[in-house]
């Protein structure tokens, strides 16, 4: 998507907002992504790191299950849940894609944009955000054990900062 085609479906002020966040990423941010997204993906399958991510979200905030899919399987089951393995995946893929098109920031802006209608349907409020971004980050410090350094951690806190925020404005 160019430029042009990503502020005609979004408006001005929200493309304005996004590219002022997408600006705090830096070139080393982006840099730093890539290199421990390879990482993250070496370690094993995206679909247990996308589990490890959500039995971390659900033992610090169990109070957000009932707006997932698959609460009808309780808290218990979280751990062994094909239905929460494969949602795991499909947010690591999500990640995957957009660590892998970082240098298109249209691109990223519209896919987060896409994927933040998306969880307006599923009644997402943006407050849902922080504790789905703190299980992120302790899922990829544990992954990366020695590697987790502050500038690994500013990076990903940024970038999931952006995500936040693309997607928070489509949910009003």
């Amino acid at each position: 998507a160019s430029a042009g085609d990503t502020y005609q479906r979004l408006g001005f002020i929200l493309y304005c907002q996004i590219s002022i966040t997408m600006a705090t990423l830096t070139e080393a941010h982006k840099q730093t992504l890539k290199e421990t997204w390879v990482m993250v993906k070496a370690k094993g399958p995206l679909e247990d790191t996308g589990l490890t991510m959500f039995v971390k979200l659900f033992q610090k905030n169990p109070e957000l299950l009932p707006i997932f899919p698959f609460a009808d399987e309780g808290l218990d089951n979280i751990p062994k849940s094909a239905r929460v393995k494969r949602h795991g995946a499909n947010v690591m893929k999500m990640v995957d894609t957009a660590i892998s098109i970082l240098d298109d920031m249209d691109t990223v802006a519209a896919a987060l944009t896409d994927l933040g209608k998306r969880h307006r349907r599923y009644k997402a409020t943006p407050a849902h955000f922080g504790p789905v971004g703190d299980a992120l980050l302790a899922t990829l410090e544990e992954g990366l054990k020695d590697a987790w350094t502050p500038e690994v951690k500013e990076a990903w806190v940024t970038i999931f900062g952006i995500i936040t925020t693309v997607m928070s404005a489509q949910l009003s």
